[in-house]
């Protein structure tokens, strides 16, 4: 969060922050990993950080593109929305293959949402 706040000189290009992330994932549960990054990265200025749970995430994951257009020139933070975006489109598509009436409106939707990322 601190290479968000306009803390430059800190992190510069975001590389410290993707680090702490795969380390806090290689040893907490990377789902609340995902929430509390999720959190930091959607905050923005002085705003206090929205909170989702992993399964609203794995429901919509699309709302990580919410995220102001600053955050994607820092590169590990992009690395960082990456990661946690491939990881909840995965479960997304679960969520659809099970949850859909038939496999072909479970592909559309599947396909329009590939679309939009």
């Amino acid at each position: 969060r601190d290479c968000l706040k306009g803390g430059h000189s800190v992190d510069p290009s975001g590389l410290r922050a993707e680090e702490v992330f795969m380390i806090c994932r290689s040893m907490y549960p990377c789902s609340e990993v995902d929430v509390a990054a999720v959190g930091a990265i959607l905050a923005t200025g002085n705003s206090q950080p929205k909170f989702y749970s992993y399964m609203a995430l794995c429901k919509d994951p699309l709302v990580l593109l919410k995220s102001s257009a600053a955050v994607w020139k820092y590169r590990g933070v992009r690395c960082i929305i990456l990661r946690i975006l491939q990881d909840l489109m995965n479960a997304n598509e679960c969520i659809a293959m099970q949850s859909s009436v038939t496999a072909s409106v479970a592909s559309e939707y599947l396909a329009a949402r590939d679309i939009i990322v």
